[in-house]
């Protein structure tokens, strides 16, 4: 008897004979039918709501007019002098946040004070 090298077969062990899949395919592909229109609509639907919000985000960012730095800077210091003056009136009233706010200001960059006010204020704490 012949001995086969390792890895070697005879044509009768290679020819096995043929597994029916056939009836596996027709459920797969109803699953995907029935499950793909969904998923693909309700994936349409919230793409175009995200494109809606963006668009009306956009939009009314453009709308908006906004105040240059320079200008809310000087607002605050007008703003801050009415209270100085509002407070001097009324004994008493604490001005500690007031001082709070304006230190964090200052720490971010934007000076609150006007040379006058702060000549001011160290003339009263004199």
């Amino acid at each position: 008897m012949k001995r086969r090298a390792p890895g070697k077969c005879s044509r009768l062990e290679v020819a096995r004979p043929r597994v029916d899949t056939e009836s596996v395919g027709t459920p797969v592909l109803l699953v995907i039918a029935l499950l793909l229109p969904p998923t693909a609509t309700a994936g349409a639907l919230l793409g175009a709501g995200h494109v809606w919000r963006s668009w009306q985000d956009r939009r009314y960012r453009r709308a908006q007019v906004t105040e240059p730095i320079e200008a809310l800077g000087a607002t605050l210091r007008r703003l801050h002098a009415e209270l100085e003056t509002l407070e001097n009136q009324s004994p008493g009233a604490p001005l500690a946040e007031i001082y709070r706010v304006e230190a964090d200001l200052r720490r971010r960059g934007l000076d609150v004070r006007d040379d006058e006010l702060t000549r001011l204020k160290a003339l009263r704490d004199l």
